[in-house]
This record gives structure tokens, sequence and C-alpha cells, in this order.
């Protein structure tokens, strides 16, 4: 009987440590835009920046936690929903001088790395003009 447990725990727990689990994938688009943001004081601004259209194959789900898109060491906090079936997600980023080239980029919630979308490697000739 201790022997049969033994390695059914031991099957068990290969089976749990060699199952990987696999991070979405998706695309995106980045282009130059002109967005209002709005100040401290209450007053609208109209500034450059850079807006991301990211596709994931898998659903972007409603958490409690934001997305977040990073590309490579700036996180990108400003996002909203892109009309659809839920795959899409928009990410403003209003510091588009910050961008770096050839850099990691994934979308994720929050510090939850098993809800990462990995995305291509960013360059900033991907970004479209105006």
């Amino acid at each position: 009987m201790w022997r049969s447990t033994r390695w059914i725990l031991a099957w068990m727990l290969v089976m749990v440590t060699s199952s990987a689990v696999e991070a979405a994938t998706g695309t995106y688009k980045a282009k130059r835009v002109l967005v209002k943001k709005r100040s401290a004081d209450g007053s609208e601004q109209t500034v450059p920046a850079v807006e991301f259209t990211v596709t994931s194959s898998d659903r972007f789900v409603a958490r409690a936690r934001d997305p977040v898109l990073s590309v490579g060491k700036l996180a990108i906090t400003d996002s909203k929903w892109a009309k659809g079936d839920g795959h899409t997600l928009i990410f403003v980023c209003f510091e588009p001088d910050k961008l770096e080239d050839d850099v990691r980029a994934f979308a994720q919630y929050g510090e939850d790395y098993l809800s990462r979308t990995e995305l291509p490697r960013f360059r900033l000739s991907m970004i479209q003009p105006l």
C-alpha cells in the first residue's frame, strides 16, 4: 500500500512540474497619434503619443488589476477595450521619447505572469507616422 502511494505521488509530482504553462501570443500595431490629456490643473492639452493596438490569441478578461503593456523598461498603463470580441486592447504611451529600440514587449495584468501575452520585439521603426 505504501509503495503504491509513493508511486502515485511521484507520478503526480512529475505531471504537475512537467506541464508547462504556455503564455498567450499576440500581435500589435503602433502608430503616432495626437490625444487630449487632462493636466493636473484640470485643463486639456493635445499631446503627441504612441497608440498600441494589442491583439491576443486569448481573450482579455476583466480583472481586479489593470492590464499593463511592457515595452522594454517602460510600463504603459493607460488602456481601453477595443470594440469587438475581447481579444484586443488599446494602450496609449504618453512618453514616446522613452521608447527604446529592439526591446521585449508583452502585456499582462499587474504582476500576474500567468496572464502574460508575449508580443514580438518592439522596434522604433514599427511606429506608423501621423
